[in-house]
């Protein structure tokens, strides 16, 4: 069983802000267990993803859901985590996520600027408001492409580009409160240049309970397989449980 609880590397302090650029298969893991898959496109762009996720002992099934979908042209990451405290948050994850996959597979032009990630995210809120017995979720989407990294982000859920020289928090700026469900969520758009390094996409109880310096060793340092399965480990206590479901999505380039 792998248990790297502990990946010791020097504290880098505050993330590194790129500066932005001007402005059908799909896989669905409901974060148990881990996974891994190459997604190598027309423009031989190849983009290797790797999940993992977990829940604490006692709680039933995950509220957290990571959808991985491949475009002709690039890659869409999605990771929501239901809130907890009201009902309905898985009803909520597992609706964005469905939302988010038959917009793609109808028309995937949705989501080829980040006006339109936007728009969708806006849209599947209206939606699940509306939705019997659905709670709230946070989601965030990012789309990869040769181009650069862009999408948007509802909730406390974050995505971080990470690289030799620090980290660079993707979705910083987003409104942890005003969730997918609430009929008030607000998705925060960011953008970036391409991959230069290992994104991370994660839940909150991947980045409310690790450490900065401990998810760049293991997004820097490691295979993608071997990475996601830290991620998930540096999160557990001394008795080997977790405080809180955590989900995570981990892409590269690689040739």
């Amino acid at each position: 069983m792998l248990r790297l609880l502990r990946l010791r590397e020097p504290t880098l302090g505050a993330g590194r802000t790129r500066r932005p650029p001007p402005s059908s298969s799909s896989a669905i893991v409901r974060a148990l267990g881990t996974r891994r898959s190459t997604q190598a496109f027309v423009n031989r762009m190849q983009l290797h993803v790797a999940t993992a996720g977990a829940s604490p002992r006692g709680h039933g099934e995950t509220q957290d859901r990571v959808l991985v979908h491949r475009l002709p042209g690039g890659l869409v990451v999605l990771v929501a985590d239901g809130a907890g405290g009201i009902p309905g948050g898985d009803v909520a994850a597992d609706a964005v996520l469905r939302g988010v996959e038959e917009d793609l597979v109808d028309d995937a032009r949705a989501v080829l600027t980040v006006e339109g990630v936007v728009a969708l995210l806006r849209r599947i809120d209206d939606n699940v408001e509306r939705l019997p017995l659905a709670g709230q979720t946070t989601a965030v989407l990012v789309v990869l492409t040769e181009d650069g990294v862009y999408g948007a982000s509802c909730g406390d859920s974050g995505a971080w580009i990470i690289d030799e020289l620090g980290f660079d928090e993707l979705t910083g700026d987003q409104r942890r409160k005003l969730r997918i469900g609430s009929g008030r969520a607000v998705p925060i758009p960011f953008a970036r240049g391409p991959l230069g390094g290992t994104l991370v996409v994660g839940s909150d109880g991947l980045f409310n309970f690790a450490r900065s310096d401990v998810i760049c060793a293991a997004g820097r340092g490691l295979s993608l397989t071997a990475a996601a399965c830290a991620l998930v480990a540096c999160v557990r206590t001394v008795s080997g449980d977790l405080m809180d479901d955590v989900a995570v999505a981990v892409v590269r380039e690689e040739p």
